[in-house]
């Protein structure tokens, strides 16, 4: 370990470098579409520290990582489920190797927010709280001109057995 402050300088150290590897992680939905702006995050086995990249629009992540083995962190995207299992990848120096990870969209809560005289009612806030075991999570939508409005029904941790409140 070298420590210097501004200005000093320090003769006869080597530094080693290494051309690594990367991870391209291609993330779709169940009918094989990609999906973009998910976050795909990989650590080392060995190790909590990740390195992590957004998918792009052909749902494709290019992660940069040394030689070693990793596993996933995470893959999220707010209204999709993550992957239900995932496998460790090994890079080696030099390697690209790409894995393939399938995203499921949530289920909505959905609906027509209508005035007192039923007419829909546009640029309407409408929020959905999930709550269990003490912990809650909001989600919120503003109605379109027809009145409609959906929100992904992400419950967090807790998933699909979260009682939900909307308003």
């Amino acid at each position: 370990a070298v420590a210097l402050k501004a200005g000093q300088t320090r003769n006869g150290l080597w530094l080693e470098l290494t051309k690594g590897g990367a991870i391209e992680a291609l993330v779709k939905d169940p009918a094989g579409n990609p999906v973009e702006k998910v976050g795909v995050y990989f650590h080392p086995v060995d190790q909590r520290q990740g390195f992590g990249d957004r998918t792009d629009a052909n749902g494709l992540a290019h992660i940069r990582v040394l030689p070693g083995r990793y596993q996933v962190q995470q893959i999220y995207r707010p209204g999709y489920n993550p992957p239900e299992t995932t496998d460790e990848v090994t890079i080696e120096e030099g390697q690209t190797k790409r894995v393939e990870f399938t995203v499921t969209p949530t289920p909505k809560v959905a609906g027509i927010v209508r005035d007192e005289e039923g007419n829909p009612l546009p640029d309407a806030k409408v929020q959905t709280t999930w709550i269990k075991m003490g912990s809650s999570g909001t989600s919120e939508a503003t109605s379109d001109e027809s009145g409609r409005f959906d929100i992904p029904w992400d419950a967090g941790p807790f998933g699909k057995d979260s009682s939900a409140i909307v308003f």
